[in-house]
């Protein structure tokens, strides 16, 4: 696992599905990614051949895997719960997993020193 600094953890709500409306909303925690975890994202994505796709989905589930802290609320397509990234990004639909991506990416934007990692 990365070496995560637990007081930059940020716990977000989606918005997909009218989830923030909810009256049970799930919500996500995660450290911001560092500038090396996109590099590598994008690396692998705009790289060129067969297994470029490959590549650049085992770097976005190695991120969830290593970012997420936890998953609070939210259940599979069978009704179980989701509580760790893996989980979120094995089990989860698209449209989710590309908002926390994307929640992700702007909050490693926003943090200062960590744009520097």
């Amino acid at each position: 696992m990365a070496n995560l600094n637990l007081d930059h953890v940020v716990t977000y709500t989606p918005e997909v599905d009218e989830n923030r409306e909810s009256e049970t909303p799930w919500t996500i925690s995660f450290a911001p990614m560092t500038a090396g975890d996109n590099r590598r994202y994008l690396a692998a994505a705009m790289s060129n051949g067969k297994d470029s796709i490959q590549k650049a989905l085992t770097v976005l589930r190695k991120i969830f895997t290593e970012r997420v802290t936890e998953v609070s609320g939210l259940k599979d397509i069978h009704g179980g719960a989701i509580s760790t990234g893996l989980e979120f990004y094995e089990q989860s639909e698209q449209t989710y997993i590309d908002e926390v991506y994307e929640a992700m990416t702007k909050a490693s934007i926003l943090r200062d020193g960590l744009k520097k990692s």
